[in-house]
């Protein structure tokens, strides 16, 4: 069984996703030669729920075209044991973005900055970004998501006045945006803890940006008594499972506590005012 034999069953995956199958497939092979349900036991061990869950996809796609469906099966119901902890991600608050995008020095970091705080895309989507992808105009974005898959996001008037002075003397092939991956991971650090200092900046990430998109998102929805209209959103953010979106925003938490205080804000306010308070300690 060879690694290049797991490269050619990830065709429609993306290539970091690809790099990852292939890494854990390897670094198995380096452990167990001979594959058991045992070896995989002890593959797992001792590993978070979720990172659990990334090996047994990346095992499943290397066993799948070989002669051990009882590997498979045994993968299978290994995944279905497995309960990830729910962790409640931070993203930034309405106040936090003025003097988050005020402390950017240059006009390229704004550039990319606005593209996944306004428009929910991910880091390595904003270095394919094109002056011909984008319809100023009509103010969309043409973005190649993973496994170069495209779709259509919204920007708005500052992503517009501010990627305006970086389209000059560019092809419309040419990408906007020169940076690596790990230069945008520090720039975007290096602005928020500037801005917000080093309590709050040091929890911000490029993926924190597109995750306040969609929290966004859900706040204005709410505040126009609408329904936060989930297919629009992940047709946005480019997932393909709509209970990855519902995840990416903590769904049934924020829609729980938001719709509890619409119905109940000032029915437990009135019993409040009727109260007298407690003397006895």
């Amino acid at each position: 069984m060879s690694r290049e034999r797991a490269l050619l069953t990830l065709d429609e995956v993306s290539p970091n996703t690809r790099k990852m199958y292939v890494w854990i497939a390897s670094k198995f092979e380096e452990r167990f030669p001979e594959p058991s349900p045992k070896a995989i036991d002890e593959f797992l061990a001792n590993r978070s729920p979720a990172s659990q869950k990334l090996y047994i996809h990346g095992l499943r796609r290397y066993f799948q075209d070989t002669n051990h469906p009882e590997l498979l099966t045994y993968l299978r119901q290994q995944s279905l044991k497995i309960k990830p902890r729910r962790k409640v991600r931070f993203t930034l608050k309405e106040e936090h973005i003025p003097p988050l995008l005020n402390t950017i020095r240059y006009k390229h970091h704004r550039g990319a900055i606005d593209l996944m705080l306004f428009s929910g895309l991910r880091r390595g989507e904003v270095l394919t970004v094109t002056p011909g992808n984008l319809d100023l105009e009509n103010q969309t974005c043409l973005v190649i998501g993973k496994g170069d898959i495209e779709r259509i996001v919204p920007i708005n008037e500052i992503e517009i006045q501010d990627l305006k002075p970086l389209l000059e003397d560019k092809g419309p092939d040419k990408p906007i945006f020169n940076f690596s991956l790990r230069g945008i991971n520090l720039f975007v650090k290096e602005y928020a803890i500037t801005a917000l200092g080093a309590e709050t900046g040091t929890k911000v990430a490029p993926h924190t940006l597109r995750r306040t998109f969609a929290t966004r998102w859900c706040a204005e929805r709410e505040k126009q008594d609408k329904d936060i209209d989930l297919i629009s959103l992940q047709m946005i953010l480019g997932h393909k499972q709509l209970q990855t979106t519902r995840d990416y925003i903590q769904y049934t938490d924020w829609w729980a506590v938001s719709r509890y205080k619409k119905a109940m804000g000032e029915a437990d306010k009135a019993i409040g005012e009727k109260l007298r308070p407690v003397t006895e300690e």
